[in-house]
């Protein structure tokens, strides 16, 4: 990745979209919602009509309360738990067996660089005296 260039670079306190929202959608927005109350008047009639399906019955119903009362909070199970993922535990052994896989490696080229000072037999002396 590389990084941006001073001229892209936004500085501190300055916004990154400094037109604000573009006023194509403010304006359509307001034009949507002088159609509010014929919305929201339809949706009235169609919950309470008792010639519409059900299903529109209940679409209508739905959408008047949510709009009332704003949509019901959504409950999430989730597990927590302190305990390591799996992911976790194979990024850990896998961490522990590079770094064992190097310190035999060193260890390997310490004894290949290592010289041997030990006095070899050769043939007996005759013992002087």
């Amino acid at each position: 990745m590389t990084a941006a260039s001073p001229s892209t670079r936004w500085r501190k306190g300055q916004s990154g979209n400094p037109g604000g929202r573009p006023k194509v959608i403010g304006d359509l927005q307001e034009q949507a919602r002088q159609w509010a109350p014929e919305a929201l008047e339809a949706l009235r009639e169609i919950a309470a009509s008792r010639d519409a399906p059900p299903s529109a019955r209940v679409s209508a119903a739905v959408a008047l309360l949510d709009r009332g009362y704003g949509k019901l909070a959504q409950s999430i199970d989730a597990k927590v738990s302190n305990e390591p993922s799996m992911a976790q535990l194979h990024l850990q052994a896998l961490k522990e067996l590079a770094e064992r896989a190097k310190e035999q490696k060193a260890a390997r080229e310490a004894e290949e660089k290592m010289i041997d000072v030990t006095p070899s037999k050769g043939p007996e002396q005759p013992a002087t005296g």
